[in-house]
């Protein structure tokens, strides 16, 4: 069984599961923060988390923004109903703008080096000094 990350796993969730056989879940986040650990233990349930590489991470975060900035979304659903006006539409350039970098893992820091190469100024909740730059 899979589970998505957007859904908490519990004691009442892990007991039913445990009831209809259920011994294994495979993950499809990286994180499991969303998953009670003590409650799969005590129902014998065993769980595993996918492995992104950080590099991949940071570069899905990039599109994302890119793509926020740059309104692809409505860009391509015009496309798509064949409304190619542009009226409302017009994204904003990168080195106008400021990303907020919140916390200090990997795909932090890379997401950091990143920023410049697109002229975006970005802020981050750690300093540069605090970040353990030189693993990447």
């Amino acid at each position: 069984m899979t589970i998505l990350g957007n859904y908490p796993v519990g004691s009442g969730t892990f007991k039913a599961l445990r009831d209809v056989g259920v011994k294994y879940i495979g993950l499809r986040t990286a994180g499991y923060n969303h998953i009670d650990q003590e409650a799969a233990k005590a129902y014998g349930i065993r769980f595993s988390n996918v492995a992104y590489s950080p590099y991949c991470v940071a570069d899905f975060a990039t599109m994302l923004i890119l793509m926020c900035v740059r309104k692809a979304k409505q860009i391509l659903s015009r496309v798509e109903a064949q409304d190619f006006s542009v009226e409302g539409i017009q994204g904003r350039e990168m080195h106008n703008l400021t990303i907020g970098i919140i916390g200090a893992g990997r795909m932090a820091v890379l997401l950091r080096k990143i920023c410049p190469v697109l002229a975006a100024t970005s802020l981050h909740t750690i300093p540069l000094k605090e970040m353990n730059c030189a693993a990447f």
